[in-house]
Parts: structure tokens; C-alpha cells; sequence
């Protein structure tokens, strides 16, 4: 009779071992000890990071300060200062100071400093995504380009501004690395991009390593040092390595600390291939909410592109753990009545009703945790979908921000028709493609939506009558009538909003979800609380 109740209790802590697999099998992949040592640091970063982001801010207040009491030279210095500390991490603050700065460099009659200060605010427009706006600016330094420091804030600008166009900035970091010392930590940084966008990941590495010695020790140049080192690893194949100079940047940036990055999320990414998805998700969760708060484009762009493929990837780890805790949970159940049974049996032929209760009360308390361990994972579960609807809700953002840009182009048509009259209108015109934006804005939101809820086009084909099937279009998108019921799946159920995000009259919408209803198999009034039922 031991040997039995012996057997079962192993066959029960089996089942546990089993399930606790499962839960963390997917987190071998990362690579040696000293990758995993860089993620627990990363991890212990992310626990701390209010106590940075104080210390952050407690030096900028400090700066403010000063301003009261400073003539317009030291004034002029204090805003350049400030414009540095909130560069990447508060773009608005960032623009304010750099505005300011140029005001007071107005005051000096011009002159490379207004230039500078242009320059500045040109960068930080570029960032937001305002990039008709901080071309002006950057025309109107131009003529300022004679002088050394100016020259190289416009190559600068250049790199970001042809990478930012989907264009190859070789040339301009060949500019750069020209007009640069040979000496400073910009043309380290500058010449490794070099060499990495020419096709030589060795050489870009090796500028780094033997120029580490020059590069003042602060937790922003080790951001910069070991993301342009991930990168190098990156091409050269190495993604153990890359995970490591990324990981080691991503700490730098949350202790530095900015908003501004692409470490966080670009390690995400490789986590995920690897088959981290808990870290994945956890750093894809806060390089989200940073993209939130400083509105930087093209980070907002990346991150929305891998953002549904880490959500997908931990909702399916997720269902494999609920479906492993229904067969955990239902051997426990067939274990447990067959130890029943035994100790019933040992309690009528031995009558050791003592140590039956002993086994007993070890069972319940096994019992007990397991139930706790269940518990925890129905938990997990439930946050599960809530970060999901929260990241559909962030995407709907960055759409309805995207179109948003369009309407504040419509403004600077009709302030050039004011002030420059038609040659000015003609101008801007000449850069604006409406259409073609419109066209990638609704392609981005269809391939997200439709990655999210694969199934969409089918479930709801099933609510309607077979003669008023819809489908996708040819090349795989969506009309905006089936847009408009996906709106409707994200919560947005008010005509004149839908009618706002798809640039149609209420009316339209309004005889959309009639038609649709007037097709429904199911009562009218319970079709689009069906539509809401659809599953991802």
C-alpha cells in the first residue's frame, strides 16, 4: 500500500514539473550567462526607474532656476543646456527651448547662433513628424552653413532626414565624418555608421573599441556605444551577441535617462525570436508607453509594427498554459480519487486511520497550491487581453494622429495662401500626396487589425445571410464598410467618429450599419453586440 500511495504522489509532483515547464520553456533561447546577467540588470532597471526619471527632473529644475536671475549671453547657454536634457525625453519641452533659444539669438542679430538654434528645433520637428516645418527651418540657416558648428548640425540633419525618407544617408555621413575632429565622440559615433552602411561591420566594430577610451564615461555615450555594437553583431549574424550590446543600451537609456530610443523595443524584437516572449512582452509593454508620451513617428511606426506579433506570440503561450492546466487539473482530479480509494482501502485492512489523516492533510496541502498555481495563471490570463484591447486602443491613436498630420497640412495650405498667395500654395502642394497617405494610413490599420483578428472576415460573413456575403478586396484590404464594422469591434461605436477616422459623411456610415443589419441572420438589435463577440 506505501508503494502505491508513493507512486501516486509521484505521478502528482510529475504533472506539477510538467506544467512549470511548460510555463518557462520558452525562456532558454537568450543566449550565455552574460546575456542573461545584462537582462536581470535591465530588469532591476525597469524596478527602479522612477528613482531616475526624479533625479532626471530634479536637474532640470535646477537649470530652470538659474534662468531668473541670467543676462541674455547666460540665457542663451541655460536654453541650449535645457534643449539638451530634453532632447529625447520630452520633444515638447525640447521644442519650447529650442524656440526660446533662437529668440534670444535673434537678439545677438543673428548669426550662427539663431542658425544653431533652427538647426535644433528643425531636428525635433523631424522627430514629431513635421517635416515640411523643420525643412523651413533648416532653409533659413542654410546661408549660416559657412561656419564649422553649423555645417555639422546640417549634415546631421541630412542623416536623419534622408534615413527618415527611406533614403540611403552614405553620403552625408561622408560629410560629416569630413567636417568633424577626428577626436570627438560624434565622429566615432558617425564614422561607425559609416562603415556599418558600407557593408563592413568588423571596421565599424573596431572604431569603437579602439576610440572606448575617448568617449567620456556617461550612461548615455555606453547607450550609444553598445546599440551601434548590437547593430554591428546584428549584421554580422551574431544575435546572442546583439541581445547582449542592445540589452547593455537599454539599461544605459532607462539610467540616463530618455524616451527617445529604439534599444527596448528593437530588443523585444529579437527576444521574441529567440523565444523570450515574457521579457518580449514586458519590454514591448514600456517601449509603448514611452512612444506615448514623447509622440516620436517613427518610433510610434516601429513599435506598432511589432507590437501584434508579441501580443499574439504570449496570447498563444497563454491558451498552450490554460490548455496544459485543464489536463493538469484533470489528472490531479483522477489522481485524487484513485488516493481516495487507496487510503479507504488502507484505512478498512490496517486500520491506520492516523496515518491516512497524515497522507491526507499532505495531499490537500499539495492540492492547495496547485490551486493557487491555477489561479495565478486564470490571472495572467485576464491581464492578457486587457494589454491586448489597451494596445489596440494605442494603435487607433497613432491612426487617427497619423490623419491628424494631413489636417495640420490643410492649415500651413491655407496660411500660404495668406501670406505667400498661390506660388506658396503651389509649393506645399507639390510635396503633399493626400491620397497616397490616406492609402498607407488605411493599409497600416487594415494589416494590423486584420493580424489581431484573422478570422474577422469569416465571423462575420457567419452573422450575415448567404447572399450578402462581403469579402477583402484583391490586393488584401478592407473596404470601409467592413472598416467600419472593425471600428466597431475596437468599441468605437459613434457614426460621427467612424465617419471622422474614415473621411466619410455620417450619413454613409449610418446606412452602412443599417445595411449590414438589414442582412444579419440574427435580430437586428443584437448584431453589433455580436460583432463585439468576434474572437482574435
Amino acid at each position: 500500500m506505501r508503494k502505491s500511495i508513493l507512486i501516486l504522489l509521484l505521478l502528482i509532483s510529475s504533472l506539477s514539473v510538467v506544467t512549470l515547464s511548460c510555463a518557462s520553456g520558452e525562456e532558454r533561447g537568450r543566449g550565455d550567462s552574460r546575456t542573461e546577467e545584462v537582462l536581470r540588470r535591465l530588469d532591476s532597471v525597469i524596478v527602479n526607474r522612477q528613482q531616475y526619471i526624479r533625479g532626471k527632473e530634479h536637474r532640470l529644475d535646477s537649470l530652470k532656476t538659474l534662468l531668473a536671475a541670467a543676462d541674455d549671453e547666460r540665457r542663451y547657454h541655460l536654453y541650449d543646456r535645457l534643449f539638451g536634457e530634453y532632447y529625447s525625453y520630452d520633444l515638447d519641452s525640447a521644442v519650447v527651448y529650442a524656440t526660446r533659444k533662437a529668440e534670444v539669438a535673434r537678439g545677438f542679430s543673428g548669426g550662427p547662433r539663431l542658425s544653431v538654434a533652427r538647426l535644433n528645433l528643425a531636428r525635433v520637428l523631424l522627430a514629431r513628424g513635421r517635416t515640411l516645418e523643420a525643412v523651413e527651418q533648416v532653409r533659413a540657416a542654410l546661408p549660416d552653413t559657412v561656419f564649422p558648428v553649423v555645417k555639422v548640425i546640417w549634415y546631421d540633419f541630412m542623416v536623419v532626414y534622408e534615413a527618415v525618407s527611406g533614403r540611403n544617408p552614405l553620403r552625408w555621413h561622408e560629410k560629416l565624418s569630413a567636417a568633424l575632429d577626428s577626436t570627438s565622440s560624434e565622429w566615432i559615433y558617425n564614422e561607425s555608421n559609416l562603415l556599418r552602411l558600407k557593408g563592413n561591420p568588423q571596421g565599424a566594430a573596431e572604431v569603437l573599441e579602439a576610440n572606448g577610451h575617448i568617449l567620456p564615461e556617461t550612461a548615455r555615450n555606453r547607450a550609444i556605444t553598445n546599440y551601434l555594437l548590437g547593430k554591428t553583431f546584428l549584421q554580422k549574424r551574431d544575435t546572442a551577441e546583439a541581445i547582449r550590446c542592445v540589452a547593455a543600451s537599454a539599461v544605459n537609456d532607462l539610467m540616463t535617462p530618455v524616451r527617445d530610443y529604439k534599444s527596448l523595443y528593437e530588443l523585444a524584437s529579437l527576444l521574441l525570436a529567440t523565444g523570450d516572449i515574457d521579457r518580449a512582452y514586458r519590454y514591448i509593454d514600456l517601449a509603448a508607453e514611452d512612444v506615448n508620451s514623447t509622440r516620436v513617428f517613427d518610433n510610434m511606426v516601429a513599435v506598432n509594427a511589432i507590437m501584434p506579433q508579441i501580443v499574439r506570440a504570449h496570447e498563444s503561450r497563454m491558451r498552450r498554459e490554460h490548455a496544459v492546466q485543464r489536463w493538469f487539473a484533470a489528472g490531479i482530479s483522477i489522481l485524487a480519487i484513485c488516493l481516495v480509494g487507496v487510503l479507504v482501502f488502507t484505512i478498512r485492512s490496517r486500520n491506520a486511520v492516523g496515518r491516512a489523516a497524515v497522507r491526507e492533510n499532505e495531499l490537500n496541502t499539495r492540492l492547495r497550491e496547485i490551486n493557487r498555481e491555477l489561479e495565478d495563471m486564470n490571472r495572467r490570463i485576464s491581464e492578457s487581453n486587457k494589454v491586448k484591447d489597451a494596445y489596440l486602443v494605442q494603435y487607433f491613436n497613432l491612426c487617427s494622429y497619423f490623419v491628424g498630420r494631413f489636417d495640420e497640412f490643410r492649415g500651413n495650405v491655407s496660411s500660404a495662401a495668406r501670406t505667400k498667395g498661390l506660388a506658396g500654395v503651389e509649393k506645399l502642394l507639390a510635396a503633399a500626396d493626400d491620397d497616397r497617405e490616406l492609402k498607407k494610413f488605411y493599409s497600416n490599420f487594415d494589416s494590423t487589425f486584420l493580424s489581431l483578428f484573422p478570422g474577422f472576415v469569416e465571423s462575420l460573413n457567419r452573422l450575415l445571410a448567404p447572399d450578402k456575403q462581403v469579402s477583402l478586396n484583391r490586393d488584401g484590404s478592407m473596404s470601409n464598410e467592413l472598416r467600419t464594422f472593425a471600428l466597431i469591434r475596437l468599441g468605437l461605436s459613434d457614426s460621427e467618429q467612424i465617419a471622422g477616422f474614415l473621411r466619410r459623411s455620417v450619413s454613409t456610415i449610418y446606412n452602412y450599419r443599417v445595411k449590414m443589419r438589414n442582412a444579419a441572420i440574427c435580430p437586428r438589435d443584437e448584431f453589433e453586440d455580436r460583432i463585439m463577440d468576434i474572437k482574435p
